[in-house]
């Protein structure tokens, strides 16, 4: 919050230095569990500390390089002042979009810098396809935001200047992403539980002490479905959590006088 506060210039610097220069950070590493080492992962490192009798805690959004992504898209926010013409916007999107991809690409091919995992090539095309885009997201290396941003630029500049009303509904979820992201975790848990209980399984199999992307031992090899049931729960969380967000949204234009309504 304290860099609105300097020139716009420095803040797109100090933005394009955390994102494009983190990964230079990486060989960084202190002794575990010291307080050097923690508050380290709170900057740079997805870390996790063992507090002992089955507690923990860790780091999984390091501030490094997020904090840039933000000032980034303070910078970017500019162009949408209404001095700023629609075609200048497009332009600028769409060459920023297409200067973060082919310098994804051109990184990504030489495995010089911008990912702590190099690609590999495999025998089989697709294999190799998967190397290429697996990335590290946490935190996000530099190819990671080179080709998420640039891929996202593209698409407003695609999207610059063009009626949207078919995609009006989907406002109310950007109105209140937070609440969303807040909401659809302890959904999809739920429906998790229900379906661990339906096929079969206690719902105490979805109580995860350890990591949640590990799941529970008394789940694995046993517990899963087909990917189209997957998207029919995708959709149905989306539907079920469409009417949430949008009372959310018109009770946030309510209480606007509440300071902490727009945090959430």
């Amino acid at each position: 919050s304290g860099l609105i506060f300097l020139p716009r210039k420095a803040i797109f610097f100090i933005a394009i230095v955390m994102i494009a220069a983190h990964n230079l950070l990486d060989g960084i590493s202190f002794q575990d569990g010291t307080l050097t080492d923690v508050v380290w992962s709170f900057l740079h490192v997805q870390k996790s500390f063992d507090l002992g009798n089955n507690y923990s805690f860790g780091t999984l959004y390091p501030i490094i390089p997020w904090v840039g992504v933000m000032a980034l898209g303070y910078c970017f926010g500019y162009f949408y002042n209404s001095d700023y013409s629609s075609a200048n916007r497009k332009t600028v999107l769409s060459q920023s979009g297409i200067v973060c991809l082919i310098i994804f690409f051109t990184l990504r091919t030489s495995n010089v810098y911008g990912d702590p995992g190099p690609w590999t090539k495999y025998k089989e095309i697709d294999d190799t396809v998967i190397s290429f885009f697996n990335l590290e997201k946490y935190p996000p290396s530099f190819l990671f935001l080179s080709v998420t941003l640039g891929i996202s630029l593209l698409l407003l500049a695609i999207m610059e200047g063009k009626s949207l009303q078919t995609l009006r509904p989907a406002k109310h979820f950007g109105n209140v992403a937070l609440f969303y992201y807040i909401t659809h975790i302890f959904l999809i848990h739920l429906f998790a539980t229900f379906a661990a209980i339906v096929t079969g399984f206690s719902w105490k199999s979805m109580i995860f002490i350890g990591s949640p992307g590990k799941g529970s031992a008394m789940l694995n090899g046993h517990y899963g479905f087909e990917l189209w049931v997957v998207y029919l729960i995708w959709i149905a969380v989306v539907l079920v959590l469409f009417p949430l967000c949008v009372y959310w949204k018109n009770f946030k234009i309510r209480n606007k006088e509440k300071w902490w309504i727009s945090y959430v």
